[in-house]
């Protein structure tokens, strides 16, 4: 008991000790939404129908659970990159682009009444980890490694790596370094050009 009482959410300042706590929570989340889905939770529930009728006509439940959980985990994620000071889980709607409203729209309904007890007190501990991590640091090391150019996009990989490294080999969810990107884009219309031209010379 006097372990428990004394527990505070530690100061993360890696990147990769983020992604092992965000996913671990994830992955807790993701549990407890089949959970609600399975009692016909009228929330959850209508955020399921949602997703399927303006993003995937074939999701499954279980997909629905994985998607949202990660898409709760890392639009929190997302948010606490834009706020250096006083980051609080129910204002991060606050910070979701309007260009994305059914995100926006999921974020806000946190803060509703209907929103299910047994997802809140998680979403919490995910906002708290956040809330408390070391955001001046973590983004130091993006700009010493690979990540110069947007944490918000490559962090992905390092959390997918732990929350499922199945799925990010499945999707090929893998840093590409922006010369390569750059060098791979600028030899296409020459591959292009060159192929076309092999064909013209054939058929003369």
């Amino acid at each position: 008991m006097e372990k428990f009482f004394s527990f505070s959410t530690p100061e993360i300042q890696k990147s990769s000790a983020l992604s092992v706590e965000l996913a671990k929570r994830t992955r807790f989340l993701e549990h407890i939404l089949q959970e609600e889905l399975s009692k016909e939770n009228q929330e959850v529930t209508r955020l399921f129908n949602a997703f399927k009728e303006e993003l995937i006509e074939t999701l499954t439940k279980e997909r629905f659970a994985d998607l949202y959980a990660q898409t709760i985990t890392y639009g929190l994620f997302a948010a606490r990159m834009k706020v250096q000071n006083g980051f609080k889980g129910k204002t991060a709607w606050k910070f979701i682009p309007e260009s994305l409203p059914l995100l926006k729209e999921i974020f806000y309904s946190m803060m509703g009444l209907h929103f299910p007890e047994s997802l809140t007190w998680i979403v919490h501990d995910i906002s708290q980890v956040l809330e408390k991590a070391d955001i001046p640091s973590i983004l130091r090391e993006f700009k010493t490694t690979r990540w110069d150019e947007d944490p918000v996009i490559h962090f992905y990989e390092t959390f997918l790596a732990t929350y499922n490294p199945g799925e990010r080999q499945r999707l090929g969810v893998y840093y590409t370094p922006l010369p390569l990107v750059s060098y791979i884009v600028r030899s296409i219309p020459k591959l292009l050009k060159a192929e076309i031209y092999k064909l013209i010379i054939e058929r003369l």
